[in-house]
């Protein structure tokens, strides 16, 4: 019997950019070095840097589009831009959604390409790796988990999550970070709220309409460059109501969601614990990581 042949998916990877000059051409060439079918649109969000000239010279590649917002509009209206742009691009087969910021980049999107092909996955959770840079050298703050990948990508949705949230404390779940089937999002209607800290409802609105989740983590996909943690007092606390409501969210959609009640619990229990962590940060006027 003949073989069916697997139609490789496209992925959309959506970068939005805001003085993102110093590093934006380190993430654009992570993202068109992958040996995946692509399409990446770039979001320059009024940016005074270098932002908009280095993303003309990728224009050169016909699977880069630039976007230019005639205002300020922030990283979640500028996502969501992208992804109405991307809910009337056609194209044929399979599309997943990936989203990188653009001080951050990407390696091994192919691992990811392969668990889909061979799972049908709707939804991969990838490695992430932070690190911060020292000198000439970059230093990984990211912990390393220990996830049994084989045993964890056989559970049903609703304990693949509680499962993958006890593994890594949340690590790999609160984020945007995962690649998401292009119909999941368009059909449930998601889009990101402009609002700090605003992976986390988005993220949380994937995973509750996720029908075939899995864990990628053999190899790092997303390295995340963390800055100077230094932010005003009045963002911290605002960030933390922001953490605290969240944590208000989960257990309401406990209501609509019962079979997810021990992920939203441990997900309320987290958003907690990093509203007290902020606060504390807040009082002390401390960074949020030395």
């Amino acid at each position: 019997m003949e073989k069916t042949k697997l139609v490789r998916p496209v992925f959309y990877f959506i970068v939005p950019a805001y003085n993102a000059g110093q590093y934006l051409e380190q993430c654009l060439d992570s993202i068109a070095s992958q040996s995946v079918k692509k399409k990446v649109i770039v979001v320059n969000d009024c940016s005074k840097d270098t932002t908009e000239d280095i993303a003309k010279k990728f224009l050169k590649y016909k699977d880069f589009v630039l976007i230019k917002n005639e205002n300020n509009i922030g990283v979640s209206l500028s996502r969501n831009k992208a992804l109405d742009f991307v809910s009337n691009d056609k194209v044929e087969g399979q599309s997943f959604i990936g989203f990188v910021d653009g001080d951050d980049y990407i390696d091994n999107a192919c691992e990811i390409e392969n668990c889909i092909l061979e799972t049908g996955a709707d939804v991969v959770l990838p490695k992430r790796v932070e690190f911060i840079e020292s000198g000439t050298k970059n230093r990984k703050l990211s912990p390393e988990f220990n996830i049994d990948e084989e045993a964890v990508n056989k559970l049903p949705p609703h304990e693949f999550y509680a499962a993958v949230h006890e593994a890594t404390e949340d690590y790999i779940l609160f984020n945007s970070f995962s690649i998401t089937n292009k119909d999941l999002i368009e059909n449930a209607k998601i889009r990101f709220e402009d609002t700090l800290a605003e992976d986390v409802m988005f993220s949380t609105r994937v995973h509750m309409q996720a029908k075939n989740p899995k864990v990628c983590y053999d190899k790092p996909y997303y390295f995340y460059r963390m800055t100077d943690g230094t932010r005003s007092v009045s963002k911290l606390e605002e960030l933390a109501k922001v953490h605290f409501e969240f944590s208000d969210n989960m257990i309401a959609l406990k209501d609509r969601f019962p079979k997810y009640s021990r992920f939203l619990d441990l997900r309320s229990k987290e958003l907690l614990k990093n509203a007290a962590i902020i606060t504390q940060v807040s009082s002390k006027k401390l960074k949020l990581f030395d």
